[in-house]
């Protein structure tokens, strides 16, 4: 009876000390030695600056692409570009996160010198590109607006040439005696002509004179659907910047609070 026990008790220790080995992947361990502490981020302190000055130089290189070659005055490239920047801004701030994990940790004792005086222009820096967010604030809404009037202009255009084609084609649709011609004007319209390689030349031009109609009421409401939908993305895409920028700028204004007393230290 004790080995049937034993052989019992066995298997269950074995499946129990399993589970626990797996729990043990997912619990905290805590770390009493203060000096593995100190010295896990005094390394932490010496190479995230590195990681920082890399991403603040490489996102200075990609902004620098997205400017130039400049074409201010075109609402499109301007909205683009401060969409780009402002896209690019993340991976500046985080960079200049890493910069200053030696500056808020261990009382300077991680900072150089010299990196006090990056650290001290980085953070006007901030604030001149906060500032000149600001006034790219209504650049973007006098921009949306200027691409609005664009996309209305050239809906009209379209619709414009759309009903002359149509006006045309109903006024010299009888002249067109080439069956190839008038498929070439079914296809323009949009009008399918059912069994093209036998129809006569009559079936062709009867088919497109009984379709006119309808495209002339397509052709407004055609025009007005997609010009909603160039509005929709175009109001998404600007408040969607707009927010961007108001997030960017508190941000940095923030920083540039936070690191005030590098100027003390640097002067």
């Amino acid at each position: 009876m004790p080995k049937l026990v034993n052989l019992i008790d066995k298997p269950r220790k074995l499946i129990k000390e399993f589970f626990t080995s797996i729990q043990s992947l997912f619990w905290k361990v805590k770390i009493n030695d203060s000096s593995y502490q100190y010295e896990f981020l005094s390394r932490a302190g010496r190479v995230l600056p590195l990681v920082g000055y890399s991403m603040i130089f490489m996102t200075l290189i990609d902004c620098a692409a997205v400017v130039f070659p400049p074409n201010f005055l075109n609402p499109e490239w301007e909205l683009s570009t401060l969409s780009a920047l402002s896209d690019q801004s993340w991976a500046f701030l985080i960079g200049i996160g890493f910069v200053l994990t030696g500056f808020f940790h261990g009382g300077l004792s991680q900072v150089r010198r010299i990196e006090l005086r990056l650290i001290f222009a980085i953070r006007w820096f901030l604030l001149l590109w906060a500032l000149l967010f600001l006034l790219a604030l209504p650049l973007v809404l006098v921009n949306t607006n200027r691409i609005v009037g664009q996309i209305k202009t050239e809906f009209t255009r379209q619709t414009q040439a759309s009903q002359e084609l149509i006006g045309n084609v109903e006024t010299n649709l009888d002249r067109v005696t080439d069956k190839n011609q008038l498929l070439q004007v079914a296809q323009t319209l949009g009008v399918p002509i059912p069994n093209a390689d036998v129809a006569s030349v009559g079936e062709i031009q009867a088919t497109i004179r009984e379709q006119l109609p309808q495209i002339k009421e397509r052709v407004p409401k055609d025009a007005a659907r997609g010009q909603r939908e160039r509005f929709a993305v175009l109001f998404k895409r600007s408040a969607r910047l707009a927010c961007q920028l108001i997030i960017i700028i508190i941000v940095n204004t923030l920083v540039w609070f936070k690191t005030r007393r590098v100027g003390f230290l640097v002067f």
